[in-house]
């Protein structure tokens, strides 16, 4: 996951962070990268756990173009 991410949260947080609902990654911190903040189309945005997210579209910069350059899908270069 990376910031501009599509994400959406499995577990519910409280009434206003639903789970089910999507939303974009804001930022990562580098010091506890397991804390991500998501935030909605509002604007509005909160800290959540890297756990109770699921990745569900790649928008953010440095994604690569073809499939076939991501290492994480392509088989080829996945070593045992």
């Amino acid at each position: 996951m990376l910031p501009e991410d599509k994400v959406e949260l499995n577990v519910k947080k409280n009434d206003d962070w639903d789970a089910g609902d999507k939303f974009s990654i804001k930022n990562i911190s580098p010091r506890q990268p397991n804390t991500i903040q998501i935030e909605k189309d509002d604007g509005e945005y909160t800290f959540v756990s890297y756990y109770d997210l699921s990745l569900k579209e790649k928008l953010g910069p440095g994604r690569y173009e073809d499939p076939l350059d991501d290492p994480i899908k392509n088989d080829y270069l996945v070593w045992p």
